[in-house]
């Protein structure tokens, strides 16, 4: 009687584990389906000091359903891979030279249909980037 009881712990622990395991999948694939995007920069924050998306050139990023992104920013243009790492957005630089590619983490502060806020804690300067969906005008 013990090893059916036995037995019917374990699965239920097995049971529970697949079902975490599911869950952080489909956040990670619910978070991913609304980056996938091309994304407007609505204004970058830094400590105290503003800066609104007319002063910055009005740069646009875009995340791709295959991993790629690609920032515009004027005439310089970054491209590279993204992924989600739990709640961070980790992108990846590709350089065209022999240099190795940059990785960033950005924490997801806030994700929604309508809205991206990107938050990075480095070197003491706290740093939000705000990001609405891309729109012609």
């Amino acid at each position: 009687m013990s090893m059916v009881n036995n037995y019917f712990k374990s699965a239920g622990i097995v049971s529970f584990i697949l079902f975490f395991l599911v869950s952080c999948n489909n956040r990670s694939s619910e978070k991913e389906k609304l980056i996938a995007r091309k994304w407007s920069y609505k204004e970058f924050r830094m400590n105290n000091d503003t800066m609104t998306a007319e002063q910055m050139g009005n740069p646009t990023m875009e995340f791709f359903p295959d991993g790629k992104y690609k920032v515009e920013m004027g005439k310089i243009v970054e491209e590279g891979k993204w992924h989600i790492e739990g709640d961070e957005l980790v992108t990846t630089v590709l350089k065209k030279n022999s240099k190795p590619d940059t990785s960033n983490k950005l924490k997801i502060y806030e994700l929604t249909a309508d809205k991206l806020v990107l938050h990075s804690d480095a070197g003491g300067n706290k740093a939000y980037v705000t990001l609405i969906p891309y729109s012609e005008k």
